[in-house]
């Protein structure tokens, strides 16, 4: 089963929790399974683990969906003959994860901005546990206790809250903080009152220094993220064809054979320098796909072609590439055809250059319409 959660006591006394009421106990040499029995109703997740001394023995607590909470209640809780109680929850949202801070306190938060916090009798199963008013709807994923008045929760679309007083009863204080971000969060942690930190999608890394405001720091991650350059009337640096005229009338094409470059003005054919802008950083692209399309005014005769030549550095050498020749009538066509082995690096995509090119053969002279070239890197 997938684990979901960790938290550790000491050395010797350690808990990990998962999916369909797994529990997994580490006496400091190796791992056994627990059963929380019937306290756990099948196909339950376990989302969050505190492990905690209240009294002479470890009594961890663990938190699930449906707002299941349960707690370790025998004096075995460091062994496989742990004995696991169900505490009556005030909510039946899913919780996420659970922490204790000083003198025995807990809180555990979930979706919808659910926070409950346990307010008494909190080392057995009597504990009493209560609703907090979190001021979100957002999920919480995450929560960090160092005292009854020091707890953080974060979770979804940079959300970080704080509690800062009564946090071991119903009427704790809890404050948002603006992060900045809209990442979703998915750990917290502090080092002191004044230090913290909370972490989440896409390398997101946000800090505070004991005010409310939250400052994003770099992470140093970059990655495939996804981006469109789209073709403007700047990017058609140059449109040549036998008439040198307009984008989709074209003149007949002639019966040589076809080029193996492409020159502005002197080869007839349509010339597109895209010259994109891609980031620094950026990973060299793992695939690139160029699509055609294009029709004929009539149908391709005896040793007609047509071809896409390619180009990674500006026009300085080509690659051909065969396309279809158009079918009965001229009807026109769809042709993708994978480059990447020209476009290999960004350098290449940076100084792409591309060139549709046909031929009439001994056939009837062709003319062409070129309804869209399109450029898709992975």
């Amino acid at each position: 089963n997938d684990l979901t959660a960790v938290s550790a006591e000491n050395s010797t006394n350690m808990w990990a929790v998962g999916a369909d009421c797994t529990i997994l106990f580490f006496n400091g040499t190796s791992w056994t399974s627990q059963n929380p029995g019937p306290a756990c109703p099948a196909g339950t997740s376990l989302n969050g683990v505190a492990a905690n001394a209240f009294g002479p023995s470890p009594q961890p607590y663990v938190v699930g969906s449906g707002g299941l909470i349960l707690v370790c209640t025998g004096p075995g809780c460091n062994g496989p003959g742990a004995t696991w109680s169900t505490v009556k929850s005030p909510t039946t949202n899913d919780l996420t994860a659970v922490a204790a801070g000083a003198n025995n306190d807990l809180v555990a938060v979930g979706a919808s901005g659910t926070i409950v916090t346990c307010t008494g009798g909190c080392n057995g199963g009597g504990a009493t546990w209560a609703a907090m008013a979190s001021g979100t709807t957002a999920t919480l994923g995450a929560v960090f206790g160092q005292s009854s008045t020091d707890f953080l929760a974060a979770g979804a679309s940079g959300t970080v809250l704080s509690c800062t007083a009564s946090c071991n009863t119903a009427g704790g204080a809890w404050a948002g903080g603006s992060t900045g971000t809209a990442s979703d969060l998915a750990g917290v942690t502090a080092r002191s009152s004044s230090a913290a930190w909370a972490v989440g999608a896409s390398g997101t890394i946000v800090t505070s220094g004991g005010s409310a405001t939250w400052t994003q720091e770099s992470s140093g991650l970059t990655g495939a993220s996804p981006a469109t350059y789209p073709l403007t009337s700047g990017d058609l640096s140059t449109l040549s064809a036998p008439d040198a005229g307009s984008y989709t009338d074209r003149a007949p094409w002639p019966s040589a054979a076809l080029g193996t470059s492409c020159s502005a003005g002197t080869d007839p054919g349509l010339l597109l320098s895209t010259s994109p802008t891609i980031p620094s950083g950026s990973p060299a692209p793992a695939g690139v796909v160029a699509t055609v399309v294009y029709e004929a005014n009539a149908s391709p005769g005896a040793g007609a072609a047509f071809q896409l030549l390619v180009s990674g550095d500006g026009g300085s050498t080509w690659t051909a590439y065969p396309l279809t020749t158009p079918g009965s009538g001229g009807a026109f066509v769809t042709v993708s055809v994978a480059i990447t082995s020209t476009i290999s690096s960004v350098s290449g995509l940076r100084n792409m250059a591309l060139c549709f090119q046909g031929s009439s053969g001994s056939g009837t002279p062709l003319t062409t319409s070129i309804d869209l070239v399109h450029v898709d890197v992975d």
